[in-house]
């Protein structure tokens, strides 16, 4: 149970350095290429488009001035992070300038090693 409230708290504080140390020192006067990485989560799987991660990223980004010229999402419900990598690993090769990644809950909820996210995400 120890390791299993281990993983929620860092991936909490994941996702909110997600949200906050990227925004810090960005010019408003630069423009960003975003990707967005993960699963149902960052999909928005059962919400509208406008309810998902990158959506609602990207609109509170502009509202601080940042403006975000392209994006991508590659994510889909029920992708562990080995199946994210072999989608990401088929993926022609592009900068972005932000990146975003929430994965594993599928690991958790298959019973997979929570330290496999570790070794594929290092």
């Amino acid at each position: 149970m120890l390791s299993l409230v281990h993983f929620n708290v860092r991936y909490l504080l994941f996702f909110f350095l997600t949200l906050y140390i990227p925004i810090v020192g960005l010019s408003q006067e630069e423009q960003f290429k975003f990707l967005a990485l993960g699963d149902s989560y960052t999909a928005g799987t059962g919400e509208t488009l406008q309810n998902s991660w990158p959506v609602q990223f990207i609109a509170y980004l502009k509202k601080k001035g940042i403006e975000v010229t392209e994006s991508r999402t590659i994510a889909k419900a029920g992708w562990t992070t080995t199946d994210l990598l072999k989608e990401v690993a088929n993926e022609e090769e592009t900068d972005y300038d932000m990146v975003s990644l929430h994965i594993g809950v599928n690991n958790q909820y298959k019973g997979i090693d929570l330290g496999l996210i570790e070794k594929e995400f290092i």
